[in-house]
């Protein structure tokens, strides 16, 4: 497989470095002219570019892979990734994400957080807000809602429990209180060692 080799300089355009290999139709160039550096592999199918100037570095191409036992990436201001198709983040290990501000995430369709072989715990040093049309907590085995001081089930309609069987149970008072109260059952029990009605 015989390549030709050839350097060209000149004193406005510069120097220009060409490898061609006429068996596989690949032209390799490298082209400084003074402000840019580019370096070009073009082939039957494709072309990868790399240029640089001197506050820039720019690559095109097809597939972009990088190997290293550690990769250190750091800018002092914005970045941002984006991505036309499938974006991916994968570990195999432990996986942090950061910020010592504020952190958003939004998505114009659904948005799912699951644990295949561990806990989910969502925590907040202040207010913790959920809100849809439409809310659902559930749990397969049991389901807890607890507070430190005062907790208020609040709906502008009507609010129902339902369960096989309901307990209502107050370690001091419980207070049942509407314009119209009613115990419906086929056996209505109410048991106390003081009972006052009316």
């Amino acid at each position: 497989m015989p390549l030709v080799c050839t350097i060209e300089l000149s004193k406005t355009a510069g120097a220009t470095i060409t490898v061609e290999n006429a068996d596989d139709g690949i032209t390799q160039t490298v082209v400084m002219n003074g402000t840019s550096i580019v370096t070009k592999v073009k082939g039957k199918d494709d072309t990868s570019v790399i240029t640089q100037v001197q506050g820039e570095i720019k690559i095109v191409v097809k597939a972009f892979i990088l190997e290293a036992e550690t990769i250190t990436c750091t800018s002092t201001k914005a970045t941002k990734h984006t991505s036309e198709d499938v974006f991916s983040i994968e570990s195999t290990k432990d996986m942090s994400l950061k910020s010592a501000a504020k952190l958003s995430e939004q998505a114009a369709k659904d948005i799912s957080i699951k644990s295949t072989g561990g806990k989910v715990a969502i925590e907040a040093s202040k207010d913790l807000t959920a809100k849809g049309a439409n809310a659902t907590v559930e749990g397969s085995q049991k389901a807890t809602l607890k507070a430190g001081t005062n907790a208020t089930v609040d709906a502008g309609s009507k609010a129902e429990v339902k369960g096989t069987n309901v307990d209502v149970k107050a370690s001091i008072g419980a207070t049942v209180k509407g314009a119209t109260v009613t115990l419906d059952g086929k056996m209505d029990t109410i048991k106390g060692s003081m009972i006052k009605i009316g």
